[in-house]
């Protein structure tokens, strides 16, 4: 059977999100064909990736796991006399950033960034154990990598 493109509209990425925000959906873009859509996290050129180190896609839902760059991968399945047909975009994940001293942040196996611009006389307390950090008092920058469940007070 001859099949045809099918036409379909913009496929739009939130842009703004930043890691530590709850889970989010995308829309489907509009079309001719009422094929399925399907979503997958790949590299610029559309190749899926097993990295889920940014983000995570499940149905249309997305969790965001760390932060940077990476492309969502929109495919609508063929169905009827429509051709299976594809769009990729660009996502932009930016770091968290807490400012107020007294935030209490749990933090899950990625890198994630703690940078107190309040005064606190120069230091930064933290109970933190088993864990690779990096304490910059000048800039007051805790940076921790590789983390589970690790609960920050400071």
């Amino acid at each position: 059977m001859f099949k045809i493109d099918p036409t379909i509209g913009n496929f739009e990425v939130p842009i703004n999100k930043v890691y530590g925000n709850a889970p989010f959906s995308l829309i489907n873009p509009t079309s001719n064909s009422s094929g399925q859509w399907v979503y997958t996290v790949t590299n610029i050129n559309g190749v899926p990736t097993n990295s889920t180190n940014i983000i995570s896609i499940l149905n249309n839902i997305v969790t965001i796991n760390g932060f940077g760059t990476t492309y969502i991968k929109a495919t609508q399945l063929d169905l009827g006399i429509y051709k299976e047909i594809s769009i990729i975009k660009q996502i932009i994940i930016n770091e968290n950033t807490l400012t107020n001293p007294t935030d209490i942040k749990t933090i899950n196996d990625l890198n994630y960034f703690i940078n107190n611009t309040s005064a606190i006389n120069g230091t930064i307390s933290n109970n933190i154990s088993g864990v690779r950090k990096l304490v910059n008092n000048k800039s007051k920058t805790i940076k921790i990598k590789n983390t589970k469940n690790v609960k920050l007070t400071y």
